[in-house]
């Protein structure tokens, strides 16, 4: 069975007059190596690479895997350990691209790599501003459509899954900014959330900014184990309708066949490049 890769997307816009994506891209692009480092949550996350190709850039950004690693197998034999330098790290990969024209930026990641939120998390670091950009998930053109037609909303029910430390800092000024906090202090790896009113009251809606900027920071998250579901009506006197917002994101899927592999299996980042350019235009 052949694997595949997913690309995911985001609208970036910015929250600050004076700071655009592109020059803090231009920014990171002038820095060496070592310093576009950035201890973002659990650990060190690292740009790798950070290049302009016409009106779109490209990014390869690593962290390390520090315990619980993959284990070497042989034909008849039992796994056996990695050899590697007592310095070094096992990397997990993500790769990103971003249309400077359109404002578009696409994701593509692993199991274990840096996720959307992370990534947002360091820009911020970068830029020294937090939520200095808003990252807006692209949705299916039907659920948007269903979404913006929403005349009120009775419910609104989240789901976060595997909380960690960075989320303390990526929920910040958000309605869950207490929440996180507490569940991390606490040990919590799974918080669920709900806030609700009395769907057969009318005139009871929850106030829309609230929504919208619950909405946002959950499903810029990046976790496809997070839940969202918002219920609401189109009309005053209309049916309350159900929309599960991480059910209709945007996503583009490619066979991994498409992909060279390194001598380490790794994919190549030219081939990733290729990928998500041509995602940037679909």
């Amino acid at each position: 069975m052949t694997r595949k890769i997913k690309v995911h997307y985001y609208a970036v816009s910015p929250n600050h007059p004076r700071i655009s994506f592109d020059s803090v891209l231009t920014q990171l692009s002038a820095l060496s190596l070592s310093h576009r480092e950035r201890v973002v949550g659990p650990g060190a996350v690292r740009l790798e690479i950070v290049d302009r190709h016409g009106s779109d850039w490209f990014m390869h950004i690593t962290a390390a895997r520090v315990s619980n690693w993959p284990g070497v197998a042989q034909s008849g034999q039992p796994s056996s350990d990695l050899q590697i330098g007592v310095r070094a790290d096992l990397t997990e990969n993500t790769f990103a691209a971003f249309d400077t024209t359109t404002g578009r930026l696409v994701l593509q990641f692993t199991q274990g790599a840096v996720r959307a939120g992370r990534l947002f998390a360091y820009f911020d670091q970068v830029t020294g501003r937090p939520n200095s950009f808003l990252y807006t998930p692209v949705l299916n053109s039907d659920a948007l459509k269903r979404y913006a037609n929403k005349h009120a909303f009775t419910e609104v029910e989240a789901v976060i899954d595997n909380v960690t430390s960075a989320d303390i800092a990526y929920f910040s000024g958000s309605p869950l900014t207490s929440a996180v906090r507490q569940s991390v202090q606490a040990g919590v790896e799974r918080l669920v959330v709900g806030f609700k009113v009395d769907a057969r009251v009318a005139t009871q809606k929850i106030n829309k900014g609230f929504v919208d900027s619950l909405v946002q920071k959950v499903m810029s998250r990046g976790s496809r184990s997070d839940k969202l579901v918002v219920k609401g009506r189109d009309a005053a006197d209309g049916p309350v309708e159900a929309i599960d917002l991480l059910a209709d994101v945007k996503m583009e899927v490619y066979d991994e066949k498409a992909v060279t592999l390194t001598p380490g299996r790794r994919y190549r980042p030219d081939d990733m490049r290729r990928i998500l350019f041509d995602a940037l235009r679909k």
